[in-house]
């Protein structure tokens, strides 16, 4: 098992085309693509405007953002299809059951 990644992206400025230009910064998660492999995608995440925080507090609000994305653990979470974890949970644990108990229980 390889070691944990952590990112500390830079943060970047938008160029202002019809708006107001904004702090932003791009990393990568970590998502389940099919049942047995996980594919990386490229995520942006928008700080704040450019005029209403300063560099330093878009800084400080990167660390604050990215706690969740380098503390994740190696288990994805919620990815995985409520109806396959029902279609999961029937074809094992429902036929170790008694057939007084899963008639009881109206399946």
């Amino acid at each position: 098992m390889g070691r944990p990644r952590y990112q500390h992206p830079n943060v970047k400025k938008t160029k202002p085309k019809e708006g107001r230009a904004r702090w932003y910064v791009r990393f990568r998660i970590d998502v389940l693509a099919d049942r047995n492999r996980m594919e990386r995608r490229e995520q942006i995440i928008y700080l704040g405007f450019c005029d209403e925080i300063s560099e330093k507090e878009a800084k400080k609000e990167r660390d604050h953002k990215l706690q969740t994305v380098n503390n994740t653990p190696l288990v994805i979470q919620s990815q995985v299809l409520f109806k396959d974890l029902v279609d999961a949970y029937k074809r094992t644990f429902i036929p170790g059951l008694k057939p007084s108990a899963v008639f009881a229980k109206n399946w």
